[in-house]
């Protein structure tokens, strides 16, 4: 993959100028898409007014524990 990655750049600029940029960008992404995440469970939470917060502790523990992504 890193070959690949490398051969896509292109001799038109230093490989390093374009690593750098494009691992800026995936940083930048990362860290919008943590934030909206966290956003959005708040609101969740918000919204669940009338669960107490062992309820909300549990419900979120499952979601990340049983997600497709989990580890």
């Amino acid at each position: 993959m890193l070959t690949y990655s490398l051969l896509r750049l292109g001799p038109e600029s230093s490989v390093s100028e374009r690593l750098v940029s494009k691992a800026s960008s995936l940083r930048a992404q990362l860290e919008h898409g943590l934030k909206e995440a966290i956003y959005n469970m708040f609101s969740w939470v918000r919204d669940q007014p009338d669960h107490d917060l062992d309820g909300l502790m549990e419900e979120i523990d499952h979601l990340f524990l049983h997600s497709e992504g989990s580890l």
